[in-house]
């Protein structure tokens, strides 16, 4: 995150909030119990957090284009 690319930058920012958000999805999906409703929610929490390491790895173009302000 202290590249001076941008778009490396923005790669780590997704992969830290992917970390958090799986380490806080799993946490709660291995240790609690829940209603259908809560379920669906911690499990979405889980996808998210694949979704997040998919764009801290491979992060399109036209998504970087669009995160990162040119000036």
């Amino acid at each position: 995150m202290s590249s001076e690319d941008p778009s490396i930058q923005w790669k780590g920012r997704f992969m830290l909030i992917a970390m958090i958000s799986f380490a806080v999805g799993a946490f709660l999906d291995a240790v609690l119990t829940f209603t259908p409703l809560e379920l669906v929610l911690v499990r979405l929490l889980l996808i998210s957090s694949s979704i997040e390491y998919y764009l801290g790895f491979f992060l399109p173009n036209s998504i970087a284009n669009r995160l990162i302000k040119k000036e």
